[in-house]
């Protein structure tokens, strides 16, 4: 679920300036976090970046990651941004805290918000990912800094980019394979 993604604090800076809003992925995935954005703030000009050459981020190491996203935003301060949002999970576990301190501009992940929501919704949290973004543990810090008495499960999905990227959100295999994820993230919990 991607309402409330962003809180509209997070999101105060842009009315203040006409430059354009960064947002990037690895691939597609992103538009998702592109289309929330457009729906809380419907008048702002955005450059997006699906960076599908170098796709999936999510079995890369994380000086791969940061090398990647270093590009990626001096490519976006280049264009004249006002700030990033990185809507790569992967990214935002990886490199997200080293580029904030490199870089001007402000720089939005998704960890946080996505750990927010989560908490909203229970205290027994599954977290399925990127095999990278799954062994950050950048989503179970996040939730039990908002909610230490959460208990959270984590697992690596490494076949759901894929099948994001190739577009087959609906396609009978893609429910297979996250039951798949899903029956072996529930027996963990038990």
């Amino acid at each position: 679920m991607l309402t409330n993604r962003f809180a509209t604090s997070d999101l105060s800076v842009v009315s203040q300036n006409s430059a354009p809003i960064g947002i990037f992925d690895s691939g597609v995935g992103g538009l998702t976090v592109l289309r929330e954005l457009y729906r809380q703030l419907p008048h702002e000009s955005v450059i997006y970046f699906g960076d599908t050459a170098r796709l999936p981020y999510g079995t890369r190491s994380q000086a791969q990651i940061l090398q990647f996203v270093r590009e990626i935003l001096t490519w976006m301060v280049q264009q004249g941004v006002k700030m990033v949002i990185m809507a790569c999970n992967t990214s935002s576990a990886l490199a997200l805290e080293t580029v904030r301190s490199e870089f001007n501009i402000p720089i939005l992940g998704l960890i946080l918000p996505g750990a927010r929501a989560a908490v909203q919704r229970g205290r027994r949290i599954g977290v399925i990912a990127t095999p990278a973004t799954a062994a950050s543990n950048a989503y179970r810090r996040a939730i039990l800094e908002i909610e230490a008495t959460a208990q959270v499960w984590q697992m690596g999905c490494p076949e759901f980019v894929p099948l994001i990227e190739q577009n087959r959100l609906e396609d009978p295999y893609t429910y297979e394979v996250a039951q798949g994820y899903l029956e072996r993230i529930v027996a963990t919990t038990n």
